[in-house]
């Protein structure tokens, strides 16, 4: 009787997270919506398939949950095979939204760090920008300036690779 309460416990909690979830993934999908016009495509994309894929997700809990619930009048010495079917395809539900939410968390941690790295490019390109503008202020040219007008000298790898194919540096 002890593991009907707490499965019951369980389920309820876990339906009740799900119900919570497909009310915030609803006010999120709608700001989606209305701002995509002032989002980049890719970043609306991104989350867009982000909402989809935690809607999926919940959607797999829900049915977990509520398979919780109803299997636990399925008793397993009346019905032994619809048992294990019922608690399978509730496992199975359970699996995929683990899965999805393994899947949602490493693509937001590689959507961060791209973002993160193009920040960081732009902040050394305004940098750059502002070190040549301050340059300018004060009438001096900076080392960067003098290194774009050189010449610059063929990479050391087409060196090589020019000695390569003529045959009398070869010998």
């Amino acid at each position: 009787m002890d593991t009907k309460i707490t499965g019951i416990a369980l389920a309820s909690v876990l339906l009740l997270f799900c119900l919570w979830q497909f009310r915030v993934l609803g006010r999120r999908a709608a700001v989606i919506l209305f701002k995509r016009e002032r989002m980049s495509p890719e970043l609306a994309k991104f989350l867009i398939d982000q909402t989809s894929r935690r809607f999926k997700m919940n959607l797999l809990f829900a049915v977990s949950a509520i398979g919780m619930l109803l299997g636990l009048g399925v008793s397993p010495r009346e019905h032994p095979k619809l048992f294990l079917a019922f608690w399978g395809v509730v496992l199975l539900a359970l699996g995929g939204g683990i899965i999805l939410a393994a899947i949602d968390f490493v693509a937001v941690r590689l959507h961060y760090k791209l973002e993160q790295s193009i920040n960081e490019a732009e902040k050394i390109s305004l940098q750059y920008a502002l070190d040549r503008l301050k340059d300018q202020a004060t009438g001096e040219t900076s080392s960067t300036d003098n290194e774009d007008t050189a010449e610059e000298p063929e990479p050391p790898l087409k060196q090589g690779a020019d000695q390569a194919d003529d045959p009398q540096q070869n010998d």
